[in-house]
């Protein structure tokens, strides 16, 4: 029976385990050059707003994430979201607009 190559043992092979600095790279929250950006994305309806304040609250400012939240609105309908969330982050905190 033929023997299987160990993993990583093929010419060329990623590095399956990336050195500390790879690591750190992907979750630099200074995003320096050639960090990875890790954006998480939350949705809600205007009932949600509370949870969102709840979890801003708790989330710290230095995660190294950057947070996109969108509040389902009517069109013509304006929104305060970014001033009520930036009272519950020490994150800075922009409006994205069309």
């Amino acid at each position: 029976m033929a023997q299987k190559k160990p993993r990583g043992s093929r010419k060329g092979a990623r590095n399956q385990n990336p050195s500390q600095s790879e690591s750190q790279l992907a979750t630099d929250p200074a995003g320096g050059v050639g960090a990875t950006p890790v954006v998480v994305g939350m949705g809600a309806s205007a009932g949600g707003i509370e949870a969102l304040q709840k979890f801003f609250d708790a989330a710290p400012r230095d995660s190294g994430l950057a947070f996109a939240v969108v509040l389902h609105l009517a069109p013509d309908q304006s929104s305060a979201l970014a001033q009520v969330l930036a009272r519950h982050t020490a994150m800075p905190v922009r409006e994205v607009r069309e």
